[in-house]
């Protein structure tokens, strides 16, 4: 019982450490999920939409899965299988996936908090619940939208580790660039255009660092100057 009791104390301590910008956030992610959950399965299905939700169907049925690049990668598969195996196959489970991973992106802009500000983070929130493409392709058996999250946890883990070095952000980056890998192949276009962003802080260390190198060497010069003048100096004097 006390430990059942701490434990909810916690939880109330952190529930109360939510401030305005985060509640303001997490309300737009509820309208977010509403708008695209709402009536998401009676449109009509799209070509690629009917494969990937056919073969995520033979999948959960016992039929088996077999990679074909045609169709990227195996990850949406599964788990269209899975949730065919759980919630039963239709035309609204087919899209249930990708609506969340559309939805999920609200809360992203939170991992950038500190470089554009509470009201930056409410707006970038904002504009991605109202954003016509975003929600349309949220509400679409593919894999755009859930590749756009994941390279979205690439770049803010990296962005974050940066300043705040912790091991969290490196298992961000890990779980965003393993779960594209297994999304889609634009995932080695979007680790090229990172890894040029790692190449150039790192190059901006490097220099900095060898700034830092120059000037130990530069006070290490004037130090040993100074002790020879000073002994010149005193031999001159004898």
């Amino acid at each position: 019982a006390p430990a059942d009791e701490e434990e909810r104390f916690s939880l109330l301590d952190r529930l109360r450490a939510i401030d305005g910008v985060e509640w303001g956030v997490l309300a737009l992610f509820a309208i977010s999920l509403v708008l695209h959950l709402w009536n998401v399965g009676p449109r009509a299905y799209h070509h690629d939409e009917s494969q990937h939700a056919a073969f995520s169907y033979y999948f959960a049925m016992g039929s088996g899965y077999r990679h074909d690049p045609l169709l990227h990668g195996p990850l949406q598969f599964h788990v269209l299988a899975l949730i065919f195996k759980v919630f039963g196959d239709s035309d609204f489970t087919a899209r249930v996936f990708h609506a969340v991973m559309g939805s999920l992106l609200v809360l992203t802009p939170l991992w950038f908090r500190r470089t554009i500000g509470g009201a930056g983070v409410l707006v970038a929130a904002l504009a991605l619940v109202i954003s016509p493409s975003i929600l349309y392709y949220s509400r679409f058996a593919r894999n755009d939208v859930p590749v756009l999250l994941f390279t979205t946890m690439m770049i803010a883990g990296t962005w974050r580790y940066r300043t705040d070095r912790r091991l969290r952000w490196l298992l961000l980056v890990a779980a965003g660039l393993g779960l594209s890998f297994a999304s889609k192949e634009t995932t080695y276009i979007a680790a090229a255009v990172l890894l040029l962003y790692l190449n150039a802080a790192l190059a901006l260390l490097l220099r900095q660092l060898l700034k830092g190198i120059e000037q130990l060497l530069c006070a290490a010069h004037l130090f040993i100057s100074t002790r020879i003048r000073r002994a010149y100096w005193s031999v001159f004097r004898q």
